[in-house]
């Protein structure tokens, strides 16, 4: 689950139930306070901690949403409860949308305060942007600027420290060096690049080489019979066709078998032209033309299909910085942001393209209309 993710009621819960104290009162409450309101609504405090993501990498500790000191796994009914950017980002709340917009401005000035290391080759620079000089250009109340500095005390962002006496953000060696984010979510996407582990290669599901092609032509059948749409693959030449069978050795064969698998998801033959693109239009067109469909196995193929077109248009370049969709392409594909292993990662691909081409043909068969009964002669 990524940090972006959205999340179930139990876990908006507990964000809210923090916030609307922490907005009021300018405190974190203790976990004793958290535990309890959440257990009137017959929640698990305990439990919704454990399932919230993280960012676990090469950082002091990890990132989270909502954090609390414990001893032995335990929390201390004492100990605070805190919220990060992580936590804000999910609530529809002005006054939260109001500190996650001063704390990027914070961030983006100690990265921009970073320059002042080129001034002396010898010398040890101390990076850090004054909050006085950040309200004259983004000028926020005193009570968000307040909410802004204790959250910035619990090191929002990995390597920002933030020294309330002297009213400055000072930057530590971390693992992000540069936060210019214009977004919460751009911000959290870039964490989460960086906390991702090495990467550990899942067991495929489909093996064959030819097991994609093949999932092409059930569908296209099934989209026949079904949906009474003949021709809704639309087969690329033969010489295109093959490569969907074919190992790729280098980035370039990686990169055009890419757009080869790409170009024939994009030809599906879907009515309309809102998006312009095939697959963002293919979950309302099938759900309409079957009532009785599992909406969410549906949109949970198309979006696996719909990441190998993001990773296509806007991943074949590594970034430290990758937009929230990108990052979510590649989990969903099961593939690193940086691709070192190309013909590992196209096997993976098409193995989870192959997969979310068989639930299509599964669910379209499984919501098929009742056949007309037969007339009797």
């Amino acid at each position: 689950m990524l940090l972006t993710d959205p999340l179930d009621g139990e876990q908006r819960l507990l964000l809210e139930t923090v916030w609307k104290v922490f907005a009021e009162h300018g405190r974190f409450p203790n976990y004793q306070y958290v535990e309890y309101v959440l257990y009137k609504e017959q929640v698990d405090a305990q439990a919704v901690l454990r399932g919230l993501p993280v960012a676990q990498g090469p950082f002091q500790s990890a990132y989270r949403m909502v954090g609390a000191e414990s001893s032995g796994g335990f929390i201390q009914p004492h100990a605070a409860v805190w919220l990060t950017i992580g936590a804000l980002h999910h609530l529809d709340d002005e006054k939260a949308r109001a500190v996650c917009d001063l704390l990027l401005a914070c961030m983006r000035a100690v990265t921009l305060a970073r320059e002042g290391i080129l001034k002396d080759p010898f010398g040890t620079f101390e990076v850090r942007a004054q909050l006085k000089d950040v309200l004259a250009v983004h000028p926020a109340p005193s009570d968000v600027v307040d909410r802004v500095v204790k959250i910035g005390q619990q090191g929002e962002w990995p390597g920002l420290r933030v020294d309330p006496a002297a009213g400055a953000f000072y930057l530590r060696p971390g693992a992000l060096t540069n936060a210019d984010f214009a977004s919460t979510g751009d911000y959290l996407a870039a964490v989460t690049a960086a906390a991702v582990p090495p990467w550990t290669p899942t067991p495929l599901s489909y093996t064959d080489a030819r097991a994609l092609p093949r999932a092409f032509t059930v569908l296209e059948i099934t989209a026949e019979l079904v949906l009474n749409r003949p021709g809704f693959v639309a087969r690329p030449p033969m010489d295109r066709a093959v490569i969907l069978a074919e190992p790729v050795t280098d980035a370039d064969g990686f990169h055009h078998a890419l757009t080869v698998l790409t170009d024939v998801l994009g030809s599906f033959q879907v009515p309309g032209k809102n998006p312009p693109h095939a697959l963002g239009r293919l979950h309302a067109w099938l759900t309409g033309e079957l009532p009785n469909a599992d909406k969410e196995a549906l949109q949970r193929a198309i979006d696996v299909l719909d990441a190998v077109r993001e990773i296509r248009n806007n991943g074949t370049h590594y970034t430290k910085k990758p937009k929230p969709e990108l990052l979510k392409a590649h989990h969903r594909l099961e593939v690193p942001l940086q691709i070192t292993d190309h013909a590992q990662a196209w096997d993976s691909i098409r193995a989870r393209a192959t997969e979310a081409l068989t639930a299509l043909h599964e669910e379209i068969y499984a919501a098929r209309p009742p056949a007309a009964p037969t007339q009797a002669p």
